[in-house]
């Protein structure tokens, strides 16, 4: 199962306004335009930054920006819903299980108190 970030913004393609949808799925970012509901371009690159940079859109601002990964709410939300997994040689690293059973175990019990 993969996890998938999105965020969209509207500006400006081929002098039209357009939907540019930024995601973040397996590991590369995305942004994909979309006008008159029809995908119009596709740009993948490794990091938010590179992917806008390479776009040549909204150059004024950095991709982590435009990713929306700089918003306080949005960075809260997204280590909320942050489901960690750990391979079974790093289960005697007592900071990461202590990690997921805040996560799993501790965010359950004190719902039923």
């Amino acid at each position: 199962m993969s996890t998938c970030y999105k965020s969209s913004l509207i500006y400006l393609y081929k002098k039209r306004p357009a939907i540019f949808v930024s995601k973040i799925e397996d590991n590369k970012c995305h942004i994909c335009i979309y006008q008159d509901f029809k995908l119009q371009k596709t740009f993948v690159e490794a990091i938010p930054n590179n992917v806008w940079k390479n776009s040549g859109f909204i150059q004024k601002f950095s991709g982590i920006q435009l990713f929306g990964l700089e918003d306080e709410v949005i960075l809260q939300k997204l280590v909320k819903i942050h489901i960690s997994q750990y391979a079974s040689y790093e289960w005697d690293n007592f900071n990461l299980m202590k990690k997921l059973y805040e996560y799993h175990l501790q965010r359950q019990t004190s719902s039923i108190e």
